[in-house]
């Protein structure tokens, strides 16, 4: 019968597809059981297949021939099939002025000149790598060894570093384009992230590099660059194939950390090997560690915990799992010695198969978050999560121009003017806060970065768990449903 097959086929799709779907929502609600804690959302397989297996067998036994049913479901699958279609071609349609924007703003693009010595360049993004004496104080984790480690390498590590941005899409927009976000003439506040995904997705840095010869390699699990010669991916599959897989059934909470785990690793296994290149290369390595899921120990294992911070109480601030900020501070500080560990590896190996020294950059995007609310200027200690991890590797006298405070808008500069001939100002190192999604919102925070308000707020946040209501004028005036965004 083949109304009957088509029932139990769509039955299954329905089931299959659903799973991710409603275990977000039961580790959202802290669902958990005494024996298994909070993996107990694995139950839901077994409770979709008895439902399957139940329905299946009404359905064959059944007499009827689901003429009607099966004529509702085709109307309703039509109607899942052109309302979405609609929306999107809606949607591109009001977003193509705004991708032409940047373009008509971004005016001449620099020019460099080809170095009598073309060295290979690393950028590598350590995704909420913090700075030494703020992981210290706040998560009472001692770097010095892997500080150590590259200053005898050659490294110059900037001391009093600072992001230019909070949050990663407006930092390495920033960081790529060497230079601010241009927050002037905005028009719109819907789609400010469009401008900037286009600046990481065809970065000026990458353009220019282009121009005079590199191939650029980038590896980015999350498909934030779009003009790589050569895109780097453990999975090979896209962003959107990526999130969708992940609604199945054929996701559960173990091979999701599992998949976390294989893409921090890979870039830090593969980098190396793009020392061999025949040709000179542009090395962009984006890669999502200290920052959550936690999916390492300080000795490589699964820690067992792959989830967000908050609490049950928590709400549009973090997504809820349980984890405390104790907790989240305990497998942050696990996290980021592996991290280091890994970090201190890879380095040595590009070192040492670079037939010409390499210029290596490696920066956090931003610091850590257990003192972050993204929503709210006033429940942010500030000194955590603007101060970032920022190491140079500069031969032939580089090193000579960088100095302490060097913020990420200026790393570009510097190279470019040092090593090809360029004539590009150095910029004020500055740095910004805004709630997600809101460009037009930033605020100046470079003087209340660790000042005697900062350190209130610090004291303050450190006895709560996790946040106080939302009390900043303007970003108490965005939208509430605004989800956080890193």
């Amino acid at each position: 019968n083949g109304r009957k097959s088509g029932l139990i086929l769509s039955l299954f799709i329905l089931l299959f597809s659903s799973y991710g779907h409603f275990a977000e929502i039961l580790r959202r609600t802290g669902f958990s059981l005494p024996w298994i804690g909070r993996n107990a959302v694995i139950l839901l397989i077994p409770a979709g297949a008895i439902v399957f297996i139940v329905c299946t067998y009404f359905i064959i036994r059944s007499r009827s021939d689901f003429a009607d049913i099966t004529r509702i479901l085709n109307l309703a699958t039509a109607f899942l099939v052109i309302v979405p279609a609609f929306r999107i071609a809606s949607y591109e349609m009001n977003l193509t002025p705004l991708r032409q924007m940047p373009a008509a703003r971004e005016g001449p693009i620099l020019k460099i000149h080809s170095p009598a010595v073309t060295r290979n360049i690393y950028y590598i993004i350590l995704d909420a790598h913090g700075r030494s004496d703020v992981l210290k104080e706040l998560y009472d984790y001692d770097d010095t060894p892997m500080i150590s480690h590259l200053k005898d390498k050659g490294f110059f590590v900037a001391s009093r570093s600072r992001t230019n941005y909070f949050c990663t899409l407006y930092s390495l927009a920033s960081s790529l384009g060497f230079d601010y976000l241009d927050t002037s003439d905005r028009a719109y506040k819907r789609g400010d992230w469009i401008d900037t995904k286009d600046m990481i997705a065809y970065s000026k840095v990458s353009k220019i590099l282009k121009d005079v010869g590199y191939r650029f390699v980038s590896f980015d699990e999350g498909g934030e660059v779009q003009n790589a010669d050569f895109s780097m991916n453990p999975w090979k599959r896209s962003e959107f194939a990526d999130q969708l897989l992940r609604t199945t059934a054929a996701v559960s909470v173990s091979n999701i950390a599992d998949r976390k785990r294989r893409e921090v690793l890979y870039p830090f296994e593969c980098l190396p090997a793009t020392a061999d290149a025949p040709y000179p290369v542009f090395v962009f390595a984006h890669i999502m560690a200290p920052h959550r899921p936690f999916v390492f120990a300080a000795d490589g294992s699964d820690p067992g915990c792959w989830g967000r911070p908050g609490t049950p109480t928590t709400n549009r601030v973090s997504e809820t799992d349980g984890i405390s900020r104790p907790e989240h501070i305990e497998h942050y500080r696990q996290q980021i010695a592996y991290v280091d560990a890994l970090l201190v590896k890879t380095v040595d190996a590009i070192l040492a198969k670079s037939r010409i020294p390499p210029i290596i950059v490696i920066q956090g995007d931003h610091g850590p978050e257990a003192y972050l609310n993204p929503l709210d200027i006033n429940g942010t200690y500030f000194n955590e999560r603007m101060s970032i991890l920022n190491a140079y590797y500069l031969p032939d006298g580089g090193d000579a121009l960088l100095y302490d405070d060097i913020t990420p808008v200026n790393t570009f500069r510097l190279i470019f003017n040092y090593y090809f001939g360029a004539d590009c100002p150095m910029l004020a190192d500055e740095s910004f806060f805004a709630p997600p999604e809101s460009l037009s919102s930033l605020a100046n925070v470079t003087d209340m970065i660790d000042n005697d308000d900062d350190r209130k707020r610090l004291e303050m946040l450190r006895s709560m768990d996790y946040f106080p209501p939302c009390t900043s004028p303007a970003v108490a005036a965005t939208d509430s449903n605004l989800p956080a965004r890193d």
